[in-house]
């Protein structure tokens, strides 16, 4: 699995699917921009401090996980993702929303069978593989943010949630 996590780069959104078509017009990658993207947080971050307006791509074997032009707070929808994560490992179904819309993400067994699903789409995935990834790629995301923006570390939670996943063959039951 991969990730992209994108900052706005103007003001809101009104074509989602002009978005989707064309990111490059108004969402800025910040692993890839990492110094203009830190200064235009920062300079967000002065006029409302915990606002950073983006979208998240997951990518997992081909499949898009997330819907294109589903700008949301970045940081607090990374947040979401790793207590979904969390849930799923406690109970073997993590559900949440995206912060500031009504739109579901979805971790869960069906038939001993793991899915991700946001938004309705549903994607079948391997368990111990995808939850890793995508921790990996929260903590990713998350020393970007310590690096550029001093924000607050919070390795110690994904370290805790990956520690707790299997790690030998046929170690997971779902």
């Amino acid at each position: 699995m991969t990730s992209t996590t994108l900052i706005l780069t103007d003001g809101p959104i009104i074509d989602p699917a002009g978005v989707a078509a064309n990111p490059q017009d108004c969402l800025l990658d910040i692993y890839e921009h990492a110094a203009e993207a830190s200064a235009l947080w920062q300079s967000r971050r002065r006029r409302d401090r915990h606002r950073s307006e983006g979208e998240i791509r997951l990518r997992c074997q081909g499949a898009e996980l997330l819907p294109f032009g589903a700008v949301d707070d970045v940081s607090a929808l990374w947040c979401c993702l790793v207590n979904t994560v969390g849930q799923f490992l406690d109970t073997g179904h993590g559900v949440t929303d995206y912060p500031d819309q009504p739109l579901p993400v979805v971790l869960e067994t069906v038939k001993r069978r793991m899915y991700f699903s946001a938004d309705g789409q549903k994607v079948m995935v391997e368990p111990v593989p995808f939850l890793d990834s995508l921790l990996e790629e929260a903590q990713r995301f998350f020393a970007w943010a310590e690096r550029h923006l001093a924000g607050p570390a919070t390795d110690r939670d994904i370290v805790e949630l990956r520690e707790r996943l299997p790690r030998e063959p046929g170690g997971w039951q779902l």
